[in-house]
């Protein structure tokens, strides 16, 4: 599981909660870092998974080949990326449950 916050009205994200299984899976140091500094691979993929939720509101689920940063592996993952709101309107954080499949 990850908590995103939304910066720039989704212009980027910043991982302030990642779970333990998701670093060692991805090797990559999330924590207080944001979507643009880490540089994923996959960059322009997340960010139009995550601009979609903050934009629709509603929750998204997908399944999709991701790259492992650890050892460049393709793993297939089942994602549900869930809009929390702080104010009841404006989506402010991304709550996102990630799962490999294969």
């Amino acid at each position: 599981m990850m908590l995103l916050k939304v910066l720039e009205h989704g212009a980027d994200y910043r991982y302030d909660i990642v779970g333990e299984r998701l670093r060692d899976l991805f090797g990559v140091a999330y924590c207080r870092r944001t979507l643009r500094e880490i540089g994923f691979p996959d960059h322009q993929i997340l960010l139009q998974e995550y601009q979609t939720v903050v934009r629709s509101g509603e929750p998204l689920y997908l399944e999709r080949r991701q790259i492992s940063e650890r050892n460049f592996i393709n793993v297939t993952v089942g994602k549900l990326i869930l809009p929390l709101s702080e104010d009841g309107k404006e989506v402010s954080d991304l709550l996102v449950c990630l799962a490999t499949i294969d």
